[in-house]
């Protein structure tokens, strides 16, 4: 049994939490101590772990665990989940731009005025 422990830190607290990676055999678990990680949500923690990413990485000591875990999420079949959370994440962003660049543009159109199209 392979496993691997991250600290992870707490965007609005002092907090500290676990996540843990665990293979058995050929079974991989990727766990987090924190609130949503706890309930089964996928965490940001897990979420940025699994990518390689050390935004929440707290010991400097422990980022050359992430790319090993990198490696073996990219291996698995959560993979492409991951891929596909980023992709739509990404559409999301582009949405929102586009959505806000509408409103603005109504705003300045009915600030000027617009003409009436039935009477």
């Amino acid at each position: 049994m392979k496993h691997i422990i991250f600290r992870s830190r707490s965007d609005s607290s002092d907090e500290e939490y676990l996540v843990e990676l665990q293979i058995d055999h050929s079974t991989v678990k990727l766990t987090c101590s924190c609130p949503a990680g706890s309930h089964g949500q996928l965490c940001k923690h897990r979420f940025a772990f699994a990518q390689g990413l050390d935004d929440y990485l707290l010991h400097e000591e422990e980022r050359a665990s992430l790319q090993e875990v990198k490696d073996i999420i990219g291996h698995s079949s959560i993979f492409e989940t991951i891929d596909q959370i980023n992709k739509e994440t990404a559409a999301i962003e582009q949405a929102k731009k586009r959505l806000k660049n509408l409103r603005n543009a109504a705003g300045r159109v009915m600030d000027k005025g617009f003409a009436l199209t039935k009477t």
